[in-house]
């Protein structure tokens, strides 16, 4: 079993490691990242040869969409990890839509939680504040200024 892999949809081919921000992980640690996606995907036995492998930053640096090879620095090497077609880096949204098949879903689900959470904690007759917290305006601003529309 791969250490990295987090997320794993056979009905789409899919493996990933997902990191909720861009600075959880180190630089230095990135090839490792790179070589369990790769024999993951790319494995002669391994039960995910074939599939696609996404390294996802869920929150990116910026907030702009990407999509491209992940070719991490190999500081043992002083070389970058080669191109593989299958192992991809991505931003968080652009994730969700591959995974879901829905355009904007990272965005309906962060606009659709605040109605849930508030449903969950009338049920329960908990603190009204929170409630109006998630009715904020700001709530919907924070997720424009993070992610990438």
């Amino acid at each position: 079993a791969a250490n990295f892999i987090d997320f794993v949809c056979d009905y789409r081919k899919i493996v990933a490691e997902i990191k909720n921000k861009y600075n959880t992980v180190k630089v230095s640690s990135l090839k490792d990242v790179y070589e369990e996606l790769n024999q993951a995907v790319n494995g002669k036995t391994s039960k995910y040869k074939g599939y696609t492998a996404y390294y996802v930053t869920i929150i990116a640096a910026n907030p702009v969409r990407s999509q491209q090879f992940f070719t991490p620095s190999d500081n043992s090497s002083g070389t970058k990890k080669a191109e593989q077609p299958r192992i991809i880096e991505i931003d968080g949204v652009s994730f969700y839509e591959i995974i879901t098949g829905e355009k904007n879903a990272l965005n309906q689900l962060y606009r659709t939680l605040p109605q849930i959470i508030q449903t969950v904690l009338a049920a329960k007759q908990q603190d009204v504040q929170v409630a109006q917290y998630l009715q904020d305006p700001r709530f919907a601003d924070f997720f424009a200024q993070t992610f990438a529309e």
